[in-house]
């Protein structure tokens, strides 16, 4: 076989590789995303989303008839009023 012909094997079988690699990665199992962690009370919940620098982001959640529901409100300033002691 020439040299051309070696050459030509060559950049086929590396494509052949390419395009079976793509094919096999496509076609792997994908890891499921884990289920947001919740942090209960009796009526008050928060479901954390995700954790950045120790610190949790996530929703606060109230029960509302025996069912979770995601709260609505403000934090402005000025607005938090500090628990009765």
């Amino acid at each position: 076989m020439t040299i051309r012909a070696w050459t030509v094997l060559g950049v086929l079988w590396l494509v052949s590789l390419a395009a079976v690699g793509s094919i096999t990665y496509a076609q792997s199992p994908q890891p499921a995303p884990a289920p947001p962690t919740m942090i209960t009370g009796p009526d008050l919940g928060f479901v954390v989303e995700h954790q950045k620098g120790g610190i949790a982001f996530g929703q606060l959640m109230v029960r509302v008839d025996g069912q979770w529901r995601r709260a609505a409100g403000s934090a402005r300033r000025g607005y938090v009023v500090p628990l009765a002691e």
